[in-house]
């Protein structure tokens, strides 16, 4: 089961080092200031658990699985491809590939992702408010079936509102 997880993925950061490959050498800055360093694109760029999920039926590891299956791996070799052969991106299906790939990596770079954590609580937050404290949006909620009022929009909506989210 994998722990160290790329949030750059080694084989992306091998296209940067001399000899190409995951086990050569590439200079690292660091954005928090530290002096230059060299090192191995096994070494850097990772956290443990980083893409780790914790769902009953699935293995922690099989976000970064589908990661690595479906868009680094791809991406990966298209890029050695073009770098080696010098030439720019030859169908549609090679831009798609390049796409996917860098908008994964825009959403799951460490400052992105605690970025969209934010908003989520946030968002969370307002809407817990909305239940709480707009009689209409409630009664939509539970129009639409979101919501059960005989068994769990009264508790809910009780907790709700004994957490502070009521007239604030």
């Amino acid at each position: 089961m994998t722990t160290r997880q790329h949030y750059v993925p080694a084989g992306y950061l091998a296209g940067f080092t001399f000899g190409g490959t995951r086990d050569s050498i590439l200079s690292v800055h660091s954005l928090a200031g530290s002096p230059v360093r060299q090192d191995k694109p096994e070494n850097v760029a990772f956290e443990r658990d980083y893409n780790s999920i914790y769902v009953e039926s699935l293995p922690k590891d099989h976000l970064e699985c589908v990661f690595s299956s479906q868009f680094e791996g791809p991406a990966c070799a298209l890029f050695k491809t073009l770098s080696s052969k010098h030439r720019p991106f030859a169908t549609k299906e090679e831009q798609a590939i390049a796409v996917n790939f860098l908008v994964l990596q825009a959403a799951r770079v460490p400052l992105s992702r605690r970025k969209y954590e934010r908003l989520i609580i946030e968002n969370g937050h307002q809407f817990l408010h909305k239940v709480a404290n707009d009689p209409e949006f409630f009664q939509t909620l539970v129009d639409a079936g979101a919501l059960d009022e005989s068994d769990h929009c009264c508790p809910v909506r009780s907790r709700i509102e004994s957490v502070g989210y009521r007239h604030r």
